[in-house]
């Protein structure tokens, strides 16, 4: 019992990590990470890790809704879908 639960586990988590690397494709495929953010410093944008404590808590809407009210963000060609990933992605992070 103990090694199906065991091995139940590590699916799971390589589940979600391989969701997680998928979601940091989007970002660099959106052209968020590398372009004007990094993980672990500041570029023309916050390191995605600051970012993560600064919603700590607060939920993807709150995320959502600063990117939206960011005017840096008015030129980026990054589709709801990705943009909404990245989100859900960022959260992870903490």
């Amino acid at each position: 019992m103990k090694k199906i639960l065991l091995a139940l586990t590590a699916v799971a988590v390589s589940s979600l990590s391989m969701s997680a690397w998928a979601d940091e494709a989007d970002a660099k495929k959106a052209g968020c990470l590398g372009a004007c953010h990094a993980m672990d410093k500041a570029k023309d944008g916050p390191a995605y890790k600051d970012v993560a404590k600064k919603f700590k808590g607060k939920g993807e809407a709150a995320i959502l809704a600063a990117y939206k009210a960011n005017k840096e963000h008015a030129d980026n060609k990054a589709t709801e879908e990705q943009v909404k990933k990245v989100t859900s992605w960022l959260l992870t992070l903490q």
